[in-house]
């Protein structure tokens, strides 16, 4: 579906541009701008006819005068990113490269792909040391500092390193509706060293205007696993962390509710709206590796394969993708119906 709407394009100066999206009900994508200005009144028709695509739109000069204008640039950028969209999905659904009758590939993963039915939005590891790409095109994370790429994501290291990947910035051409309802945020997650001295956050979903810890997942220096909810952590006793073990972690706003999961188990559940009152709508952005803070936590955690979904995530969705120490391939297959978070 395409949908045009004029949008601020100044704070200070209150201009504004006509701007063209794309969604498919699921994930949105800003095309970019039609017309500036002062030049268009209004542009209440898309129409898409022999293999074009033209606006129709008001002349403001007085005149009285109607424009049908041709949308070359905007239907070739269209198809490319439907094509990107169908690559993502089908990698997504099949990220072992080389997959056993077993279930695993070569290398020990098993073979439980991201489902993309609700997914829209994913890192990849491609893209300049300081940006991690959204593959289904527009708002990619940016890295603060330096994170070491791998396949799929990235290690952080030390304190004062995270990705931040914006969400709600309403002056920015990059609003995820998504959240307004609720998400789940998902990713494979490996620490390797504890932190030193405070803890260090794995995922942190950020409220408002950056100053709300909505949900987080971090690591302890002492190696657990904490959860905090509207800023107020709790330590949960599950055990350690498991340094160089491999967990799907996941963090989640569903009603107004956060809940944290780890390898398909769920650590914590916020008791009341962890928003305070404020709509989901005021959700800003997400950091992972980092808190967003610069802490004095030093530790190392790889994260790959981050998706955001619409929607709540099974246990089997959620569980552990990796067969690594203890585990064992029946804990890779062994999935419920209990929905996480939810």
């Amino acid at each position: 579906m395409l949908f045009a709407f004029p949008r601020q394009n100044n704070i200070r100066r209150a201009t504004s541009v006509l701007r063209l999206y794309m969604t498919d009900m699921n994930r949105f994508y800003p095309i970019g701008p039609l017309f500036a200005d002062g030049v268009f009144k209004n542009a209440d028709t898309l129409q898409y006819k022999g293999g074009e695509l033209f606006a129709l739109y008001e002349w403001n000069a007085g005149q009285g005068r109607v424009v049908l204008a041709h949308l070359t640039e905007q239907l070739d950028e269209i198809r490319t990113a439907l094509r990107n969209w169908d690559a993502v999905d089908k990698n997504v659904e099949t990220p072992c490269t080389s997959t056993s009758k077993e279930g695993t590939a070569s290398d020990g993963t098993c073979s439980t792909p991201m489902p993309t039915n609700g997914l829209v939005g994913y890192l990849s590891n491609e893209g300049e040391r300081d940006c991690w790409v959204r593959e289904y095109v527009a708002a990619s994370a940016t890295v603060i500092r330096t994170a070491t790429k791998v396949e799929g994501g990235a290690t952080f290291e030390g304190p004062g390193v995270w990705a931040e990947w914006p969400m709600g910035n309403r002056w920015r051409d990059q609003r995820f509706h998504i959240v307004n309802k609720g998400f789940t945020l998902v990713a494979t997650a490996t620490i390797g060293t504890a932190p030193a001295g405070s803890g260090s956050a794995i995922m942190v979903v950020v409220g408002g205007a950056g100053s709300v810890r909505m949900v987080g997942l971090s690591v302890t220096a002492d190696n657990k696993r904490e959860v905090a909810f509207d800023g107020e952590a709790g330590e949960v006793q599950h055990g350690n962390c498991g340094l160089e073990r491999t967990y799907r972690v996941a963090v989640g706003l569903h009603n107004g509710m956060g809940t944290v999961c780890v390898g398909g188990k769920t650590l914590g559940s916020s008791a009341t709206t962890v928003t305070r009152g404020a709509q989901l709508l005021d959700v800003s952005c997400f950091y992972v590796g980092g808190d967003g803070r610069g802490g004095s936590g030093c530790s190392q955690v790889t994260l790959t394969h981050v998706c955001l979904c619409n929607r709540p995530l099974t246990r089997q969705e959620l569980q552990m993708p990796l067969l690594r120490g203890k585990q064992t391939e029946a804990d890779c297959k062994e999935g419920k119906a209990t929905l996480c978070p939810g």
